[in-house]
Order: structure tokens, then C-alpha cells, then sequence
């Protein structure tokens, strides 16, 4: 199961740091712009992320887990689509990887070991990981 969810923050974050395999002819402004769009949706995968581990945060119990599995499902759908995003862009800009490097991945770094350290916490609650391990399937698909 922790595999799992470290092969989605993984994935999620392989899919944002190698979208796109265009390359760098457009005017500077045009460039300016695609990096103001795929920032923000690169901001939804950074927010998606904390989000998902404050969900896997909040479940105490069976009912905690039943309450937080629409917004986990939400929260995995918004990742989704923001990687599909990603991959309609060209290749980066300069500025952008940089930015990807000193905002995304720590970012991203600070999530994986905040879900993983929650996953391993709900491994000690098997009532409760059992109404979320459907969601957590959905990743994978």
C-alpha cells in the first residue's frame, strides 16, 4: 500500500519535472506566459499534495476515514488533471527549471515524507485504511 502512494508522489512529480517536448522558438513573452501558466498548475500539484497528506492526516478512525474519502478522491482527480496539464505544455524555460528546483522539489520532498510518514500510521489502522485503499487504487489507474 505505501509503495503505492510513493509511486503516486513520485510519478506525480516525474510527469510535472519532464512534461512537454517542445522546444524554445517562441517570442520571450510568449515564453513569460507559459511559464505563468504552467506555474499555477504546478502550484495545484504542490497544493494537492499538502492537501492530500492533511487528509491522510486527519483520519483517526473508521468515520474519519469515511469523511475524508471524497476529498482524497478529489484531491487525487485534481492531480490527475494537473498532470495531464502539464504534459500539453513545451519544454520548460530556463527560469522555470530553476524555479522547479528551488520551489517544487523541496516542496514535493516535504509531501512524499509527510504522506509517507502518515501512511505508515494508517498501516496501524486497518478498519479505517480498508474504506480508503479503493482511493488510493484509483492512483494507479
Amino acid at each position: 500500500m505505501m509503495d503505492r502512494i510513493r509511486l503516486a508522489v513520485v510519478l506525480t512529480s516525474l510527469v510535472i519535472l519532464g512534461h512537454g517536448c517542445g522546444d524554445q522558438t517562441e517570442e520571450p513573452a510568449a515564453n513569460e506566459a507559459q511559464d505563468k501558466e504552467q506555474w499555477a498548475v504546478v502550484q495545484t500539484v504542490i497544493d494537492g499534495n499538502k492537501q492530500f497528506a492533511d487528509l491522510l492526516t486527519s483520519i483517526t478512525d473508521v468515520e474519519s476515514a469515511r469523511a475524508a474519502a471524497p476529498k482524497l478522491q478529489a484531491a487525487i482527480n485534481s492531480l490527475k488533471a494537473a498532470g495531464e496539464k502539464m504534459e500539453t505544455f513545451a519544454e520548460p524555460t530556463e527560469a522555470m527549471k530553476k524555479r522547479m528546483d528551488t520551489e517544487f522539489t523541496p516542496a514535493m520532498a516535504e509531501a512524499q515524507t509527510r504522506i509517507t510518514a502518515q501512511m505508515e500510521r494508517l498501516e496501524q489502522l486497518p478498519e479505517a485504511m480498508a474504506v480508503i485503499e479503493p482511493i488510493l487504487a484509483s492512483m494507479e489507474q
